[in-house]
This record gives structure tokens, sequence and C-alpha cells, in this order.
């Protein structure tokens, strides 16, 4: 009993340190271990009976493998939620490309990394989005699937090019997605440099780059502004891509067993 509990925890510890919202440089250690603890708590007594491992001091070697596989898979299911998440760095990313300042970068409070500028702003406002919509909590219910799925202790061997697949799938929708996001910014951004093309052409003296790189900004940041009611959906959007992640990654994970 004492080992599957070890071995949920190690599943729910690796799962935190990678999911979007939970882990990350900016989030206290006390608070991922205390919510690690009260996941195991909560987690441990609806799975921790089923059969599967065996004692601690059966064969620790044994033991040890299961315990990294259990990691294995819980930074799996955080890997590809936040493959996710990283539409709006996508977005962000293009944005800053066609505004002409894709070399600012600034500093990523959640896992202390180098992003574009518009990519930080869209990245932490479909954080804040996803947690609106209550996005964490179905998180946390995939989290408690998977031990169904594949319980504790009990490895099944995966449909690894199943998981590569389901991998390449989230990573083109993201993509595809956060271009969609980056339409308008790009539409307003060609707008003016038609504009400061045709004005360069009539007036040579002009500089269109000390001209066009606040007109662009305005008009980006503008049209950002004013289709903020489609950015409004990206919480939900994410929520559900996510869903549809951890389906296709447990699917994989049965089709193997």
């Amino acid at each position: 009993m004492e080992s599957k509990y070890l071995l949920i925890g190690s599943r729910i510890m690796s799962f935190i340190s990678v999911a979007p919202g939970l882990g990350g440089r900016q989030t206290p250690a006390a608070w991922k271990i205390g919510l690690g603890c009260w996941l195991v708590l909560v987690l441990g007594p609806k799975f921790g009976g089923s059969p599967g491992s065996p004692p601690l001091s059966a064969d620790v070697a044994h033991f040890v493998v299961m315990v990294c596989r259990e990691a294995a898979v819980g930074m799996l299911i955080g890997f590809c939620t936040n493959l996710v998440l990283s539409v709006a760095a996508n977005a962000g990313w293009i944005i800053d490309q066609s505004m002409g300042i894709g070399m600012v970068n600034v500093i990523d409070p959640q896992y202390g990394t180098a992003v574009p500028l518009m990519g930080n702003y869209l990245m932490l406002l479909g954080l804040v989005l996803w947690l609106g919509s209550n996005g964490h909590h179905l998180l946390l219910v995939g989290l408690d699937e998977s031990f169904k799925v594949l319980p504790p202790g009990v490895w099944p061997t995966l449909d690894m090019d199943g998981v590569l697949k389901v991998c390449v799938t989230i990573t083109a929708s993201a993509m595809g997605m956060g271009f969609s996001l980056a339409i308008p910014a790009l539409g307003a951004s060609l707008i003016v440099d038609v504009w400061l093309g045709l004005l360069s052409r009539s007036f040579p003296q002009l500089n269109a780059f000390v001209i066009g790189l606040p007109l662009k900004m305005l008009a980006v940041l503008g049209t950002l502004a004013a289709s903020v009611q489609v950015l409004s959906t990206l919480g939900s959007w994410i929520t559900a891509e996510m869903v549809r992640a951890l389906r296709l990654l447990f699917a994989a994970a049965l089709k193997g067993a």
C-alpha cells in the first residue's frame, strides 16, 4: 500500500512540475508540494488499493523503474497540455514579427525564459482566461482519469507511434490557432505597409521606417483592442483543446495496452 502511494505521488508531482498554471519557476515550491500532498491524500485512497505493484521491499530496482515510469506519465500529460497553451505564444511571435519588434524579448515569469513581447502578453492573457473558464478543474479531472486508464504500478506497452502522432496533432492545432489569432493584426500591418509604400513613392524625402514603426504599433494594438471579443474565446478554446489532447493521449495508451 505504501509503495502504491509513492507511485501515485511521483506521477502527481511530475505532473504539477510541468502543468500550465501549476508549475513554473515563479510558483512557490511550498505551494506545489502542498498541492501534490493534497492530491495524494485525495486520489490515494481511490487508486491505492488496486492491484499491480509489489511491496517496497520486494524488488527495490523494479520499484525504482516503476517510479520513473509514473513520473514519465505525469510529465507527458503536463507536456501535452502545455503544448495547447503555447498557441498564445505562437500568435504573439507572429504579431511581433509583423510589428517589426521581433528582436524585443521579455522574461516569461512562469518558466524564466526569453519570449516575444506580445507573445508573453497573449500567453498570460490566455492563462488568465483559461483559469477563468475553470480549465484547471478539467486538468485535475484529466489527472484523475489517467489513473483509471493507466493504474499506478500497471504499465501497458504504450503505442509510441500514437503518442507521437498526438503530440504532432496538438502542435499543428496550436500553430494553426495561433496563426488565426494573429490574422487581424497581420491584416492591419499589411494595410499600413501598403499605405507607407504609396506614401514613400509620393514623398521620397519621408523616412518610412521612422513613421512606419509607431504606426504599425498603433494599428496592431488598435486591432487587438477591437478584436477583444475574439480573444475572449481563447480560454474556452484552450480548455476544449486540452480535453481533446488528453482523450487522444489516453486512447493511444489504451491502444497499446
